[in-house]
């Protein structure tokens, strides 16, 4: 016999109606008093929570980068292991075809290496570039190994940006 499809079935009697749900509850582990940053929070932000204040922020110092052109380079990127000169690096501008020049706003607490990656051009027609790493040989040197030289950016007591030489990481030889 045909049934009915607005009577219901016995199938569909079985089904429970859920009107409300219970809510879902789970222990996450690590996570703390609602009140408590996160591990790992930067610094310099303001949380109000039980006798919290984030430290203050680092400052920073606009510094002049230079290397020397050398012939074949299209492009050149500042790259260091760690932030502002991490990933890709900060792209150089070339200045009169003698060197390339960067402005980054180091932070005072950056004690580390840093080097320039340099884009060649192909030798050969729709050739692939190549990128090597360069040093500034007139600013501060680490010798990592007798293949590996980087420049040193050393914050080391520097309280202020007048702690600063403005040459010490921008001298490069005057052309020839």
């Amino acid at each position: 016999t045909p049934t009915d499809p607005t009577e219901p079935t016995p199938t569909d009697s079985a089904i429970p109606e859920f009107t409300e749900r219970p809510p879902l509850e789970r222990d996450v582990p690590g996570m703390g008093d609602p009140g408590d940053p996160p591990e790992g929070f930067p610094t310099g932000v303001e949380i109000e929570g039980p006798d919290f204040t984030a430290a203050e922020p680092v400052g920073c110092c606009d510094i002049d980068f230079a290397l020397p052109h050398e012939e074949g380079a299209i492009a050149v990127f500042l790259r260091g292991p760690i932030f502002p000169l991490a990933a890709e690096g900060v792209p150089m501008a070339l200045v009169d075809d003698h060197h390339w020049l960067v402005t980054v706003c180091m932070p005072l607490d950056y004690a580390d290496r840093y080097h320039y990656a340099v884009v060649l051009e192909s030798e050969f027609e729709n050739g692939p570039t190549v990128t090597v790493r360069r040093y500034n040989v007139l600013a501060p040197v680490e010798v990592i190994t007798s293949l590996d030289t980087d420049n040193w950016f050393d914050a080391e007591g520097i309280a202020s940006c007048d702690d600063i030489d403005p040459d010490t990481h921008a001298s490069v030889p005057d052309p020839d």
